[in-house]
């Protein structure tokens, strides 16, 4: 969000609490987590391009990946093949 000429980030939404992220240091969630679905291939195939040189017509950012390394690492390995 900008404010005159400055950026000024968004407050934090309230469901991204700190109750939330302690979900995800229940035992259970732990041991389920690598049963989540995987990315489709399509939203890889979609990150590659963007840092690749991306979609600039669209108006996309193109040639920046940020990956937070927030979970197993699975889109990180597959951006790097």
């Amino acid at each position: 969000m900008m404010v005159g000429m400055q950026r000024v980030a968004r407050p934090k939404p309230s469901h991204h609490s700190a109750a939330y992220g302690a979900w995800f240091q229940d035992p259970l969630v732990v041991s389920a987590y690598h049963r989540r679905p995987p990315y489709p291939e399509t939203a890889i195939r979609r990150v590659v391009s963007l840092a690749a040189g991306g979609d600039a017509a669209a108006g996309a950012p193109t040639g920046t990946v940020l990956d937070l390394g927030c979970g197993t690492g699975d889109v990180a390995r597959r951006q790097a093949w």
